[in-house]
Parts: C-alpha cells; sequence; structure tokens
C-alpha cells in the first residue's frame, strides 16, 4: 500500500501523474473534498453533497470514472457498517482519482469526500460528522477481507 499526498491538483492533477506513474497501482482512492451547495436558495440539482450527510462517494466527476465495483464494494460496506454517507456526482472539476486512472495501466478508482461550502474561498465550512466518516469508511474498507484483492 502506498500513501502519497499530492500537490497541483487544481492546475491538471500534476503531483497525482507524477507519483501514480511509478507506482502501478491497481486501486486508486483519492481524498478530497466536494462541494456541498445545500444552501437556502440553491436548486436541487446544484447541491452535489450536503453537509452532515456523510461521506461523499464519488460515481464519477470531471476527471474519473469510478469503477462500478470499487464503487459497489464500497457503497455496501458503507451500509453494512452504518457508515454515514451519499453519492456524489461532480459534473465539473475532478480529483488525483482522474490521474490514477490514467497511466498507463491505469488504476480502478474511487474518490472519497468530505462534503464542504464556499470551497477556494477564506471561509471553507466542513461538518465534523462527515469528515468522521470519511475516515471510518476509508479505515473500514483498509480493514476489510479482500480489499488488496484486486481482481475487480
Amino acid at each position: 500500500m502506498y500513501v502519497v499526498g499530492t500537490t497541483q491538483e487544481e492546475v491538471g492533477l500534476r503531483g497525482a501523474f507524477a507519483a501514480s506513474s511509478g507506482i502501478e497501482a491497481h486501486v486508486g482512492i483519492a481524498l478530497d473534498i466536494t462541494l456541498a451547495n445545500d444552501i437556502p436558495g440553491s436548486a436541487g440539482q446544484d447541491e452535489i453533497s450536503r453537509l452532515g450527510g456523510g461521506c461523499a462517494i464519488s460515481l464519477m466527476n470531471g476527471a474519473a470514472i469510478t469503477n462500478p465495483k470499487l464503487f459497489d464494494r464500497i457503497l455496501e460496506l458503507a451500509e453494512k457498517k452504518d457508515i454515514p454517507h451519499q453519492v456524489d456526482v461532480l459534473p465539473k472539476g475532478g480529483t488525483d482519482a482522474g490521474a490514477m486512472q490514467r497511466i498507463p495501466g491505469g488504476a480502478a478508482v474511487i474518490t472519497l469526500s468530505i462534503p464542504c461550502r464556499y470551497t477556494h474561498s477564506s471561509v471553507e465550512m466542513v461538518h465534523k460528522g462527515d469528515i468522521q466518516a470519511t475516515i471510518d469508511l476509508l479505515a473500514a474498507y483498509l480493514k476489510e477481507p479482500g480489499s488488496m484483492d484486486f481482481n475487480l
């Protein structure tokens, strides 16, 4: 297992491309934030995620499409362990999962995100429960028998 902290995600996933190119991972899990546009007056289709709704499990974003088997495995785990969660579809923008997926021999990827209001501002806001749910879901996946079985 490799754990990598990257930079330059906002300008082309540069750090993730550099880190992923030498690893040849079978599975890649990106940790990020996602938009929580659940503010008064917003249209429902613009919400993406909600504060207090738990870990946002990404189905897709502007840079990556989640591996369906990995998505199902993590969603079932969240439900089995009663970990608060929501499904995230981010139509614009992307996460480092896109770089992990696009390298030669690309990995099966997923992004686990913490919902965040006022992203890219000086007053970003997250919910402590969503942070904990994201930690709990990642830890549960890594502890799950077969999680490192890469026959997705």
